[in-house]
Order: structure tokens, then sequence, then C-alpha cells
């Protein structure tokens, strides 16, 4: 399997750092085969776009996106699960690794505890 890691943080390049690092020790402990590394740095509420564009690309050396957790594609709950979707929709296999109950759409759960 063929996948693209991709992180982002805002301003702090040891988190990111970090969080690449772990992106990559996940792929080489599930079998998963880096072709490309994409990183953002750039606040949680403008993100999104640049994986959008990526699930849409014609002609894909990758099947897979692996991405820590949902935040870092966006903070904003509903941006997040828009792209998600259009990610998905495109063909691409999302994952999370710090939130694997989301990788599998057909078993997708959400609970919202309301205070």
């Amino acid at each position: 399997m063929k996948a693209i890691i991709y992180g982002r943080a805002h301003r702090n390049d040891r988190k990111l750092a970090a969080q690449m690092e772990k992106l990559k020790n996940y792929c080489q402990d599930n079998g998963y085969e880096v072709v490309r590394e994409v990183i953002d740095c750039c606040s949680g509420k403008q993100i999104g776009d640049n994986l959008i564009s990526l699930s849409r690309e014609p002609v894909k050396d990758f099947d897979t996106i692996i991405v820590q957790d949902p935040s870092r594609i966006s903070r904003e709950f509903m941006k997040m699960m828009e792209t998600v979707r259009m990610i998905r929709s495109n063909g691409i296999r999302l994952l999370f690794t710090e939130m694997k109950e989301l990788n599998d759409p057909g078993k997708r759960r959400l609970n919202l505890k309301i205070y």
C-alpha cells in the first residue's frame, strides 16, 4: 500500500518533526510505503484544501492519506468532516493514527457530549 503522510503545525517545528516521525513509524510498522510527505505550517482554521487537491489528482501514486488525528486537517469540526468526506469520495482511504475509530467509514460513530 502506498501512502502520503500529512502533518500540520502552526509554528512549532519540533512538534511537526515529532508528528512526521510518528507517522513514518506508523507506516513502517503497518506495511505502508511512504511516497510523499505533505507538510502545512498554518493555522488549523485554514487547512483541508491541500488534502482535497491531492485526492483529486488524476493519476495517483498513493491510495491512502495518513494523518495523526482529525485536528491536523482542521480544528473547525464541519470543515474537517467535509474534508474527510471529499477525500473519501475521491476513492482515497484516510487513516488517523490516534483516532482509529474513525478509520472505518462503515463503523463510524460520533458521540458528542453536550453540557
